[in-house]
């Protein structure tokens, strides 16, 4: 139960809870980017909705859908009928953007684990966001993302010839340096696709760094068809099952 409950939450907190360290595998390119991700828009078309189907060791574990409009994002990650057995989690994501500037304006996050719940609102102003009335400086004066502003990102950015490069995520009450490496063609499937990795650190060393890979559609709309999010102990895939498109 304990190793199931761990894996769920890193799927449905985007990072996982405190393992014994041990060393994660290395980017294509192990050099840390040094400039961060030129984005002037987000890959985020309204009317777009998408589906994954979250599995662990060859068990579905969950659900994780996605939907986008003019003003924002929302997402839910769901465990399913036989996890929720051992332990019921949902986790539901909305981001307001700001699309001029290419970033999140606002995000609001709600965790519920067996009934209990926890919530955390953020506001984002530039190169500062602001938690519970605290307000937090991104380093090197950078936008802080979302999950789903970055994953715009990364979509919009994702091309053969992209440099490698970093954004930084806040999620959860807490922040992350996402470095990117280069994206890679490969062939999943049946279907084209860029795979980009991630490795991401936390500011908090109390936290653990983790892994994430995400496999794009080698097309314009650039649909994020597989997502692994890997730490040094677990694995979860999400695969994508149903899109709608903007």
């Amino acid at each position: 139960m304990r190793c199931l409950v761990a894996v769920t939450l890193l799927v449905a907190c985007g990072h996982p809870a405190s393992f014994p360290r041990k060393p994660l595998p290395e980017l294509v390119s192990a050099v840390q980017p040094t400039m961060p991700l030129a984005i002037t828009t987000l890959q985020l078309v309204p009317g777009e909705s998408l589906i994954w189907s979250v599995h662990w060791k060859g068990l579905t574990i969950g659900r994780a859908e996605l939907a986008v409009t003019e003003r924002d994002v929302r997402s839910r990650f769901t465990t399913d009928a036989l996890v929720s057995t051992v332990v019921s989690i949902q986790y539901e994501l909305e981001t307001v953007l700001d699309r001029p500037a290419a970033r999140a304006a606002s995000a609001t996050e709600k965790l519920v684990i067996d009934g209990e719940t926890k919530e955390v609102a953020a506001a984002f102003d530039g190169a500062s966001y602001a938690i519970d009335g605290r307000s937090f400086a991104v380093p090197g004066g950078n936008p802080g993302q979302t999950l789903h502003s970055a994953l715009g990102a990364l979509r919009t950015w994702a091309m053969p010839d992209a440099r490698p490069g970093f954004l930084f995520i806040v999620h959860a009450g807490q922040l992350y340096r996402a470095d990117v490496a280069r994206p890679v063609a490969e062939e999943l499937g049946g279907t084209k696709a860029l795979r980009v990795e991630c490795r991401v650190h936390p500011e908090n060393d109390r936290l653990e760094p983790f892994a994430v890979t995400t496999w794009l559609t080698a097309d314009p709309q650039r649909t994020p068809i597989r997502i692994e999010i890997t730490n040094a102990e677990a694995k979860i895939t999400a695969e994508l099952i149903d899109t709608t498109a903007g």
